[in-house]
């Protein structure tokens, strides 16, 4: 999910296996001085909150059965 995130360019990706203070940190700065960041995390978010619910999704598999 993190390099999903990171390839919308809607966050930066870190060492998840050791990350440090200095990447973190560094992380952050990025993001909050590019507003591309902040433009594609929004644009994420809309793309995300009209997603169907996954009920409404087993609903309609459940339908399609024969």
């Amino acid at each position: 999910m993190a390099a999903q995130v990171d390839g919308a360019r809607a966050g930066v990706l870190t060492d998840a296996g050791s990350p440090t203070r200095n990447g973190i940190r560094d992380a952050v700065r990025t993001v909050l001085a590019d507003p591309a960041y902040r433009d594609s995390a929004a644009s994420l978010a809309t793309r995300i909150a009209a997603m169907p619910e996954p009920a409404a999704i087993l609903d309609h598999l459940a339908e399609s059965e024969p």
